[in-house]
């Protein structure tokens, strides 16, 4: 019976210390219509993006909004406010700003609505080849 526990207790022991995942394909941060603060989910999300981008130090961290391009629907005064509130706020958890890289979506990716200009993505991206 003791080999038993001895065996439950070592993998338990093993699941613990189990190499970092691969990050998910993005992060994503909805805001709220007209709006630029960082919803309480929003940090939450930026917290674990934070995290996985310290565990990947060989990652840059790519930040991405709707383009400041006019298409229908789309307030773009919104895209450059939105984008840096959230490059201050993985600055500010952590993240070095070298490592920011700032990209945009296509104009064709956005939609109105939380499934397109309010959003902003966090990638964790391979640095170019030097």
């Amino acid at each position: 019976m003791r080999w038993f526990a001895a065996l439950t207790i070592g993998l338990l022991l093993a699941a613990c210390t189990t190499a970092p995942q691969n990050p998910p394909a993005a992060y994503v941060v909805f805001f709220q219509n007209n709006s630029t603060a960082i919803p309480v989910a929003g940090s939450s999300i930026i917290a674990s993006a934070a995290a996985d981008a310290r565990m990947h130090a060989d990652k840059m961290v790519a930040v991405a909004g709707p383009s400041t391009k006019i298409a229908p629907g789309y307030d773009p005064g919104l895209a450059e406010p939105r984008i840096s509130a959230v490059e201050h706020a993985l600055i500010a958890a952590g993240v070095a700003q070298t490592r920011l890289v700032r990209t945009s979506l296509t104009t064709g990716d956005i939609k109105a609505g939380a499934t397109g200009d309010q959003r902003v993505e966090i990638r964790l991206v391979d640095k170019p080849a030097s």
